[in-house]
């Protein structure tokens, strides 16, 4: 997360254009023979760019914004948080229901999450180094 905070700081919204480039170039030669002969169809190309959009490029643009605008402790607490949130939409959406040993996983994610996050000491500096504190 901080290496994502400072790539996000340096090139913006680029950095999640790069990465998912980065990552479609390693994937592609893995997928790309299995599927190219439904990919020549129009319809079921522009609804696979769709899904890929929605999916994967619009959800790591977000969270680069907002890692770039808040601090690393937080936003990771936040993303602690994610499986919760996922199984309350399966619950309330798709009438999932999850077992007493997966609702147990999830109650130690967030108790570490909220633990790292309430026991986070801010970095020290180094001798000769100014260290500026912007909540």
């Amino acid at each position: 997360m901080v290496f994502a905070q400072k790539a996000g700081a340096e090139l913006g919204v680029r950095t999640t254009a790069w990465g998912m480039a980065i990552a479609a170039l390693v994937a592609l030669p893995f997928g790309f023979a299995g599927v190219e002969p439904v990919l020549a169809q129009p319809s079921i190309l522009i609804s696979a760019m769709l899904v890929g959009l929605l999916s994967s490029a619009l959800p790591f643009w977000l969270e680069m914004v907002a890692l770039t605008r808040m601090p690393a402790r937080v936003y990771g607490m936040l993303t602690c948080l994610e499986p919760a949130l996922g199984a309350l939409i399966g619950f309330l959406f798709l009438h999932e229901s999850l077992t007493a040993l997966q609702c147990a996983g999830i109650a130690a994610i967030i108790a570490a999450a909220f633990g790292t996050a309430m026991t986070a000491r801010l970095p020290t500096p180094l001798p000769g180094q100014r260290f500026e504190f912007c909540p």
